[in-house]
């Protein structure tokens, strides 16, 4: 026998460690390995919520080694990164994600 307040519109809430878990989840995470100059770049893509079109996130969290690098996101004028990161490197990971869509 359920308890008295017990309906349907009150779901229990999620508790931080399913929160967490959810965050560090990387499911819908795209993987990269590029080389650029002879350096080789590696680590993955977590995509926004945010869509640019149907399909396609507009904005993805990038991380290599492991490291968070910024956020990149596409406008008219191309690719932009959050954080100062060299120009070849982020017109390379767009490209990476456009091939990675098609």
């Amino acid at each position: 026998m359920g308890g008295r307040y017990r309906t349907e519109e009150y779901r229990p809430r999620t508790t931080l460690g399913e929160m967490a878990a959810a965050r560090g989840s990387n499911a819908n995470s795209i993987s990269i390995q590029i080389e650029i100059n002879q350096k080789k770049y590696w680590g993955f893509l977590n995509p926004s919520t945010k869509y640019l079109q149907h399909g396609f996130p507009a904005s993805f969290e990038l991380y290599f080694w492991g490291e968070y690098f910024g956020t990149i996101e596409y406008y008219s004028e191309g690719w932009v990164c959050s954080k100062e990161l060299d120009m070849t490197v982020i017109e390379a990971v767009g490209n990476y994600l456009m091939a990675w869509y098609e």
